[in-house]
């Protein structure tokens, strides 16, 4: 089964029960969570630090999605985007709850990977740059990394480095059969992003024409 987002796809991730995927825009503020075992679209949001912003205008993209995770209690959703803002979301309606941004003099780097603590109360990013900052999810305000040092997290790999990402040099001809006609193009695309499930029989891929 395949589903076409409207721009391309920079990261998708699982629920912790498998039952929800969350997908993001890499060139607009656009967050879409879809139903695992249908695939069907069940809410989305568009984001920004403005309230004017849109998915065709030049802040917008700037804005676009760089990684998203639910929280291990299934009740959050967190967003890294390449204006360095981390947008937290409602994982149920996808409404928006906070955008954080990082105080201090300039523009922040872009965020290449989030991740929550295990009890859900805080998540933090990382930068290309090197840069980690860690967040108190009920106060929504940054604090040092010290005081997260011994906060257990949800992740198990290497948090601090750049995502894995697989690339489909010649067409998929597994979806080739099944693909809508909207998305012919797709079944050759590059994968931008890949999720396996909890149980681990499913593997979730994104790709640049913004097909899953």
């Amino acid at each position: 089964a395949l589903q076409q987002l409207a721009a391309p796809c920079a990261a998708v991730a699982f629920d912790a029960d498998g039952a929800r995927l969350a997908a993001v825009a890499a060139r607009a503020p656009r967050l879409y969570l879809f139903d695992a075992a249908t695939l069907d679209q069940t809410a989305d949001a568009t984001y920004g630090k403005g309230s004017a912003a849109t998915t065709t205008s030049a802040a917008a993209a700037a804005d676009g999605g760089t990684c998203v995770r639910f929280s291990p209690n299934g009740r959050l959703l967190a967003v890294g985007s390449l204006s360095g803002a981390l947008h937290l979301f409602d994982a149920s309606s996808c409404s928006p709850l906070a955008s954080l941004v990082p105080a201090g003099a300039g523009a922040p780097p872009p965020i290449a990977a989030v991740d929550w603590a295990l009890d859900s109360a805080g998540v933090r990013t990382a930068s290309a740059e090197g840069f980690v900052r860690c967040w108190d999810g009920p106060s929504r305000r940054e604090v040092a990394p010290s005081a997260a040092r011994d906060v257990p997290y949800a992740s198990f790999s290497a948090f601090n480095a750049w995502g894995a990402a697989g690339l489909a040099a010649t067409p998929c001809t597994a979806f080739a059969a099944s693909a809508p006609a909207a998305a012919a193009s797709a079944v050759s695309s590059a994968f931008s992003s890949l999720d396996r499930s909890p149980e681990g029989d499913v593997l979730l891929a994104g790709d640049t024409s913004g097909a899953l």
